[in-house]
């Protein structure tokens, strides 16, 4: 350890301090969350009927469930069987006409964030992938010290957005752009 760093490391082998956010479960009430969890539950069991029949009008007229098909199996490519899912992100701030939701979506041999746009009937308006998400990380990161409670990781050094840990009255907390998050130490 040089002066003025410190090596943290992820004590769960699975787990990347960097990609930790895409790992947590969100959950909420309501029937459009609801409707989240099942469109996930359809990308993930490749049920474009389903998908395309809860989208909006103009999608609808545009995309076609084969084509839909087409398109998510180039968006994604080999994945293998679909493992599980979970809900990483929900609405920060959202219109009374729209929301985002971002889903983690696991496959045997990869990972894919996907974005979901819906509108307060719960139709889906737009879809893409999240630039954001990452999965495989470092399980240590590099830390400088910048004072006695806070640490600063260079994300560019590990190929992600910068992040701190910062300790507060009630523990260490991983700030990065995506929020903040309590870490058990």
């Amino acid at each position: 350890m040089t002066p003025g760093r410190v090596a943290v490391t992820s004590m769960q082998d699975d787990i990347s301090l960097m990609d930790v956010f895409f790992q947590q479960e969100k959950a909420e009430d309501g029937s459009i969350f609801e409707l989240v969890n099942e469109i996930a539950r359809a990308f993930g069991n490749e049920d474009f009927r389903f998908i395309r029949r809860n989208s909006v009008l103009m999608i609808r007229l545009i995309v076609s469930e084969s084509r839909l098909e087409d398109t998510w199996k180039d968006i994604i490519g080999e994945t293998g069987d679909f493992i599980s899912y979970n809900v990483y992100s929900l609405p920060r701030e959202c219109s009374d006409s729209n929301f985002w939701y971002s889903v983690r979506m696991v496959y045997e041999k990869k990972e894919v964030g996907l974005r979901l746009n819906l509108t307060a009937r719960g139709n889906i308006e737009g879809m893409h992938i999240d630039r954001n998400f990452s999965f495989g990380g470092p399980r240590t990161v590099e830390t400088t010290i910048i004072d006695h409670k806070t640490l600063f990781v260079d994300g560019f050094r590990y190929r992600y957005p910068d992040a701190y840990i910062v300790n507060e009255r009630d523990g260490w907390l991983l700030r990065t752009h995506l929020g903040e998050l309590a870490l058990e130490l």
